[in-house]
This record gives C-alpha cells, sequence and structure tokens, in this order.
C-alpha cells in the first residue's frame, strides 16, 4: 500500500509546477507530455540494461524530479496564483463524468452481458470485472507483465519465447509496463 502512494504520489508530484505556467492548459500539457517522456524513457533505458526494478525506476524518476525543481528554482522562474474562477468547469465536469463512465463498466455494472458459448443475454447487478475486455489489452497486459518478470524490453513472446517476434509496439508496452510499476505490480 504504501508502495502504491509513493508511486501515484512520484507521478501527481509534477503537477505542483502548474504555478510556474502562464496558462494553465498549456501548463496541464506539458506537464502531462513530460510525466509521459519521463516513464517511457526510464522505463526503456532501464529494461534495456536489464535493470527495471521497482526501487530502481523510482528512484530515477525521484533524482530527476528533484533535478526539475532544482532547475526551476535556481532560474527563478515568475510563480504564478492558480484562480478557480478561470478554471473550465465544463471540461472537470466532463472529466468526472468519463471517469464514472469508466468505473461503472468495470466496477459496477447493471444491465445486459452475454456469453460467448450460449450468445443469450444475462441481466447483471452490480457486476464486477476487473480484467481487461478486449484480446489486445490482454496482449498488452501479458506482454507488460513479461517485461517486468524478465526486466527486458517487450521483444519477445511472452507465449512462444522461442519463436520469431518483432513488436513494432515495443514503445507502447515498456511505457505500460513502466506505468504498472508506478502503480505498484497490478497485474
Amino acid at each position: 500500500m504504501i508502495e502504491t502512494l509513493l508511486g501515484a504520489g512520484l507521478l501527481l508530484l509534477p503537477f505542483f509546477l502548474l504555478q510556474y505556467f502562464k496558462n494553465i492548459y498549456s501548463g496541464i500539457a506539458v506537464i502531462v507530455t513530460g510525466i509521459y517522456a519521463g516513464v517511457f524513457a526510464i522505463g526503456s533505458i532501464t529494461q534495456l540494461f536489464s535493470i527495471f526494478a521497482y526501487p530502481v525506476v523510482l528512484t530515477l524518476y525521484g533524482v530527476i524530479l528533484f533535478g526539475l525543481f532544482l532547475y526551476i528554482k535556481r532560474r527563478k522562474f515568475p510563480l504564478y496564483r492558480i484562480q478557480w474562477k478561470h478554471f473550465d468547469w465544463v471540461l472537470g465536469a466532463l472529466l468526472l463524468l468519463s471517469s464514472y463512465a469508466l468505473y461503472s463498466v468495470h466496477a459496477s455494472y447493471d444491465g445486459l452481458y452475454s456469453v460467448l458459448e450460449t450468445g443469450e443475454f444475462t441481466p447483471a447487478e452490480n457486476f464486477s470485472y476487473t480484467y481487461p475486455y478486449y484480446s489486445d489489452e490482454w496482449y498488452a497486459a501479458s506482454l507488460a507483465q513479461h517485461s517486468i518478470e524478465n526486466r527486458t524490453l517487450p521483444l519477445t513472446n511472452p507465449l512462444d519465447e522461442e519463436g520469431p517476434f518483432l513488436n513494432f509496439e515495443f514503445a507502447f508496452h515498456s511505457t505500460v509496463s513502466s506505468f504498472f510499476y508506478y502503480s505498484i505490480l497490478i497485474l
């Protein structure tokens, strides 16, 4: 539990830099892009050198964040006050609504569902299914888990390690495995 909070905290920590941006929207875009770029770079490099382990990944991410904070403090960027009266409440409501919609499908679904074998629709009430729905999600989760277990780039097929395998999406799968590390190995 403490590791999950630490990983989530490190991922959310860069949002304290919003006070250094004149425009909150451009700040959010820069910070989210920076988080994705950092997670991808740290994950890919550590997997390339086979040192992809939770303490190494979190330490590198923390050191990079600390260096970024020191750089910003040393350069004395102007500090701006975020004014909530200028907050886009429609965007906030849209984010909350979409989060609820995603949660309700996986965590508390009420409605009809069908089973592949029978093809009949069955009513469900407060149905919970935490596993991926589609084959590409299983494929990505399998490659991410294989990458975590072997501490390498996801360049081999976890179902047939000796067969030829060309993974054109290795950057995505490497990033997914890194995010799994930040949320403490939910696989």
